[in-house]
């Protein structure tokens, strides 16, 4: 996706990409990302910028040919706050939080909601994966595409419970966005969406008073990892223009500032990705597991649906599949055997 403004440099232009965007732009040919390692100190990028998110799969240490602008947590399931009040304790486990949906649709029709973007349902799945059988299978199917883990039974039993799931979505759904399902979630007309923390722009109001109608809870069994998506602004240049070196530092360095990180964080429901900025009103926890992850990476776990990690083609065809099996009723062993297949694309 191309900016609309330029930078500093008519030469450039931005673009706003996942971390697989950015490294395709890099290896492939064309207009091409900038290293904005060259005109940055090593303090700008090492001693600021999570590690996580710094090198965004770089060739070098100090490369940086994104600037991580937000990161976004992806395990999150937003609840009416009347109603989960009326349904009593928050469910610890998948189970659980089955048991609650299937409570709560004594009280609205369709308590979970669930929209047409693609990615919607393919994040629902992912979280379940992801909260059935863990951050070091996750990290093997969807990072690795490893065919013993898309084939294994804990694949097929992530698939089961998002069958199971379909009674407590509208059939409907695939009309609404995912701008609808947050008043939905807002007016009580459904119980709970899983949807990142950025949903929080959608509701009327400062953060204490949307929490009145709308809480965040994290999706059971996933409450210890951060499932994320990261933003980065990816200065490009088409081959044979004149680079205004002074120009992208300046730019590259406002980004990385913590206060520009900070309103963007406050602005978009995210945490900022240097580890410099506070205050933030926003995922307290969250913003702590971001610290501890160097100590131990098993906290952050990149999100397949948003390209965090997985081969653009496999997580496309992981994503087909899951939206066949949950909207057009295809059948389990095809689906596990369109996901097993899948893995292929990520070598």
């Amino acid at each position: 996706m191309r900016w609309v403004d330029t930078v500093h440099a008519a030469s450039v232009v931005l673009a706003k990409l996942p971390a697989q965007g950015v490294w395709a732009g890099v290896t492939g040919r064309g207009p091409r990302p900038v290293d904005l390692g060259r005109f940055l100190t090593p303090y700008d990028i090492e001693s600021r910028v999570f590690p996580h998110f710094m090198a965004v799969m770089a060739p070098s240490q100090l490369s940086l040919y994104g600037v991580p602008i937000g990161v976004f947590r992806s395990n999150c399931v937003w609840v009416h706050a009347g109603l989960a009040q009326r349904l009593g304790a928050r469910p610890e486990s998948i189970v659980e939080w089955i048991d609650w949906l299937d409570r709560a649709s004594a009280l609205v029709p369709h308590p979970l909601g669930l929209g047409r973007e693609p990615w919607q349902v393919c994040l629902l799945f992912e979280a379940l994966v992801l909260g059935l059988c863990g951050v070091d299978f996750h990290r093997q199917a969807f990072g690795m595409g490893v065919a013993e883990a898309l084939s294994a039974p804990c694949m097929r039993q992530a698939l089961v419970v998002l069958g199971s799931l379909r009674r407590f979505v509208a059939d409907d759904c695939v009309n609404h966005s995912w701008h609808v399902l947050a008043r939905d979630v807002q007016a009580g007309r459904c119980a709970a969406v899983v949807m990142g923390d950025w949903l929080r722009n959608e509701f009327d109001g400062d953060p204490p008073k949307s929490e009145s109608t709308a809480a965040k809870w994290l999706m059971p069994g996933t409450e210890n990892c951060y499932l994320y998506n990261v933003d980065y602004l990816t200065p490009i240049v088409v081959p044979g223009q004149t680079l205004d070196r002074g120009g992208l530092a300046m730019v590259a360095r406002a980004l990385l500032d913590a206060d520009v990180q900070g309103q963007f964080g406050r602005a978009k429901g995210a945490l900022p990705a240097v580890r410099d900025a506070t205050g933030l009103p926003v995922d307290i926890e969250g913003w702590r597991l971001l610290h501890l992850s160097s100590l131990n990476p098993d906290l952050l776990v990149p999100s397949m649906t948003f390209e965090q990690a997985t081969p653009r083609g496999m997580r496309d065809a992981i994503a087909m599949a899951v939206k066949r099996f949950f909207f057009h009723r295809a059948g389990l062993a095809d689906t596990l055997e369109a996901i097993a297949r899948a893995g292929s694309l990520a070598h």
